[in-house]
């Protein structure tokens, strides 16, 4: 394939993405980059041709704009089940986009604090009232 087709594809795909998170959208431009890639290792293979310079700026450009949607791909259904069935390499940044943090998890650290000091607090009243279950006599309050 020759690289102007390879980004050609990417393109279409990154564009049809802005419209939809569908599972064949989100895998074409997953598959498509997968594509540049290929394409870069094996004219990285050949010394004597190389990628002009703009297509490298339209790469980058493109990546950009991969890394904007990459909460909608980070967070696909099936992206976990993709990834375990294809095995793409580490080196894949595309395919190992980070999740966004949940508005809701950024609080955590609350609800934490909260539970221990409940906890406790009811670990010393269980303490208090085993103690006066397994004492011989009566106290001054029971």
């Amino acid at each position: 394939m020759s690289s102007d087709l390879v980004l050609g594809r990417y393109r279409i795909a990154l564009d049809s993405l802005a419209g939809t998170a569908a599972d064949d959208t989100v895998m074409a431009v997953l598959t498509a980059r997968d594509d540049v890639q290929q394409r870069l290792e094996d004219l990285a293979k050949q010394p004597s041709t190389s990628l002009p310079p703009s297509a490298y700026l339209e790469l980058s450009q493109l990546d950009e704009h991969l890394r904007s949607h990459k909460d909608a791909i980070a967070n696909h259904s099936t992206l976990d089940t993709w990834k375990s069935n294809l095995m793409p390499a580490d080196v894949a940044w595309w395919w190992h986009l980070e999740k966004a943090i949940d508005p809701r998890d950024r609080r955590d650290w609350i609800w934490s604090s909260l539970t221990v000091a409940t906890l406790t607090a009811n670990l010393a009243l269980v303490t208090d009232i085993a103690s006066r279950f397994l004492t011989g006599g009566p106290g001054i309050w029971s």
